[in-house]
């Protein structure tokens, strides 16, 4: 500490040295550090002298260095935004610490907001809620956020009745947050509070009379589209909704994104949505990705989804990394980058997780590189030994006929569709036989000709357990001699499918 007030002593006095009453020897003999402090101010104001940003942090040093907590306040602060100095975090978290023991409650609520977003500041959970819990005693955000802590047990023990009294503070002084919480609690039900609609809107009104309350708005429109309390009135919750977008509020243009998303006018999801991703809303880039890459309210392009998956993906969706890949697999030079962005599902995968071992067999069995094609078969051959004759059926449909993720390949789908029917799964019988009805199946196991009597077989095995597989049946007119046959290949079938 004596080493950094002697620089910056000397560089101070290498600015206002010879200066007459504001030399530096007579600043320090003469000034109090409050007094310094002031005179920093006025070099940032120009009072009675001329501008200087180097003068004024050099004196808010000088202060600060002398235990004046608001010099040390000041100084995070331009430490922490990068203001007439070089930003450095780890120099702003000394500050400010040194600021919030000195009580500076300022300083409490910037280390205690750690907790909740990433400013920057490099302090440790203990420090930021011991500093939380210091700034609540007077300040109603902080009473707030504190309330959320104790309501939800993140980082202390959970205790609802501690939340909601704060809550209770924090709403004495109108604390816009403290509003629209409590208003929900008494609306939704929250955290065990018993419903009272009266006192929820009543508070909701107080938050959405404040001009910059926009989760109070966000909050009234679910009221409104809802019902809660009210007459649902749908075009009016919307116009609260897009109040608060057409005002900047990243969730109410996520909100009415998704909104037009489920309506499914895409047009209007794709503008609310490029707000809402453009503002790093994570989940705003993936959805348009997805919109992008299928083209829907927009000329598909999958340059461009991929560039919202590669958002998404940085700030840490799986989901979108899984989608990156599958658009990626589609250019033939991209496997190792591929292999990267699947590397946490194939750690799943070899845990023997099904989710993760269905995903990536349909990114490779979807893919147009040779390379990652060739592994689809090694999970292919887990989800057989999973025995999961619902994930079997489903794939075998979709390599049938061709889907957005698979190629299209009979032969093998003829293969899965008759292993899950040998299994026993009734669904699988029943499609097995759709398609031999249909005429579908066409290999050399089975030719035109008694495509009837093997749809006949297969319903009737599948008669026992599903009664649309009776009625199916009975639409097929075999000859005597076609049912005896029949008959006697059902029983061996039923034989083998008993024994397995």
């Amino acid at each position: 500490m004596k080493l950094r007030y002697m620089i910056a002593s000397m560089l101070l006095a290498a600015f206002i040295s010879g200066c007459g009453e504001d030399s530096i020897e007579t600043i320090s003999r003469t000034k109090t550090p409050e007094e310094i402090y002031l005179m920093a101010r006025d070099y940032i104001n120009g009072y009675d002298h001329e501008i200087s940003h180097d003068k004024a942090f050099l004196l808010y040093s000088m202060a600060a260095e002398r235990g004046y907590p608001p010099a040390e306040y000041m100084i995070a602060s331009l430490y922490h935004t990068g203001s007439m100095v070089e930003a450095d975090m780890d120099k702003a978290a000394d500050y400010y610490i040194r600021a919030a023991d000195h009580g500076i409650v300022e300083a409490q609520c910037v280390i205690g907001g750690t907790l909740f977003e990433n400013n920057g500041l490099k302090v440790s959970e203990d420090v930021a809620l011991d500093n939380l819990m210091k700034a609540a005693v007077s300040d109603s955000k902080a009473k707030t956020q504190l309330a959320y802590l104790y309501l939800t047990g993140t980082y202390v023990r959970k205790n609802v009745k501690r939340g909601l009294e704060l809550l209770n503070e924090a709403v004495k002084y109108n604390e816009p947050r403290a509003l629209v919480a409590l208003s929900s609690a008494y609306i939704n039900g929250d955290f065990g509070v018993e419903k009272d609609y009266y006192k929820g809107i009543s508070l909701l009104n107080i938050a959405v009379a404040q001009h910059d309350n926009l989760e109070a708005l966000i909050a009234y429109s679910d009221v409104y589209m809802n019902g809660k309390g009210v007459a649902a009135d749908e075009r009016r919750g919307l116009d609260y909704l897009r109040q608060a977008a057409e005002r900047d509020s990243i969730q109410a243009q996520y909100l009415l994104g998704s909104y037009y998303w489920k309506h499914q006018d895409y047009a209007k999801s794709v503008h609310w949505l490029t707000l809402a991703a453009g503002n790093g809303m994570t989940p705003a880039q993936e959805q348009l990705g997805y919109l992008y890459a299928n083209g829907l309210g927009v000329e598909q392009n999958e340059d461009t989804a991929i560039e919202w998956y590669e958002k998404a993906s940085l700030r840490g969706s799986s989901s979108a990394r899984y989608q990156l890949a599958v658009l990626l697999s589609h250019k033939a030079d991209r496997a190792d980058r591929i292999s990267e962005l699947v590397s946490d599902l194939a750690e799943l995968a070899r845990t023997g997780d099904l989710s993760a071992i269905k995903k990536l067999y349909y990114l490779y069995a979807g893919s147009r590189s040779p390379e990652l094609q060739s592994g689809a078969e090694e999970y292919l051959q887990k989800i057989l030994d999973s025995k999961n004759m619902e994930l079997i059926t489903q794939i075998a449909k979709e390599r049938f006929s061709g889907s957005v993720n698979l190629y299209a390949d009979k032969d093998l789908a003829f293969r899965l569709m008759n292993y899950a029917a040998m299994s026993g799964y009734t669904p699988a019988q029943i499609q097995l036989a759709d398609w031999y009805r249909a005429g579908e199946i066409q290999n050399e196991m089975n030719s035109e000709e008694n495509n009837s009597m093997n749809a006949y077989i297969w319903y009737s095995i599948a008669a026992e357990r599903d009664g649309t597989a009776k009625n199916s049946r009975r639409n097929i007119h075999l000859r005597k001699d076609e049912v005896q046959r029949a008959n006697s290949e059902i029983n061996r079938l039923k034989k083998e499918i008993n024994n397995k």
